[in-house]
């Protein structure tokens, strides 16, 4: 895991399976504002690389994270995305985002150097082999013709806290003391 100076957030970054996660687009700005940043503040060295297929792939790309296994809980999906290459007029890049088999985004066209946000809350998760998990699917729009790319994802689970509240008590022997 890393964290980055520039993250206001002081969030933790790691790379999810680095080796089995190529090809790599990358820029080569070095300039921290050459990519608009949006109101969530991604880091500049989080957001200059982006993983994507071959560009005549097909494939999907999925990612998958065991999760917990209360079903009250909610989980909030964060996808960060920006175009880092300068598209020449005939080619498109459009995709669409499936979680746990179900449609959740539809033609998302990432802007040339400018952070963008999808984000929602999800309440259902997929079981397999006993251990729920986020399903997260990347398809190729049918007239796109350059695979998905992802900048970064963030999962945040909403846990309930299954404490008392504080004993009226405790208090009153605080101000005694």
């Amino acid at each position: 895991m890393l964290r980055y100076k520039d993250d206001v957030y002081d969030r933790l970054w790691r790379s999810y399976g680095r080796n089995q996660w190529k090809p790599f687009l990358t820029t080569s700005l070095t300039d921290a504002n050459s990519i608009k940043n949006g109101k969530y503040q991604i880091p500049f060295t989080v957001m200059n690389t982006a993983y994507t297929r071959n560009r005549n792939s097909t494939d999907d790309i999925i990612i998958e994270c065991d999760i917990s296994s209360r079903p009250t809980e909610r989980y909030f999906l964060y996808i960060h995305l920006a175009e880092l290459e300068q598209l020449d007029e005939t080619e498109t890049r459009e995709f669409n985002i499936y979680v746990n088999n179900n449609l959740w985004y539809q033609n998302e066209v990432p802007k040339y150097l400018i952070q963008s946000t999808i984000y929602s809350t999800i309440n259902d998760t997929e079981v397999e082999g006993g251990v729920p998990k986020l399903r997260i699917l990347f398809r190729k729009a049918e007239k796109s013709s350059l695979p998905p790319l992802i900048n970064a994802i963030e999962v945040y689970v909403q846990k309930e806290l299954s404490l008392t509240e504080t004993n009226q008590m405790d208090g009153m022997t605080l101000h005694v003391l």
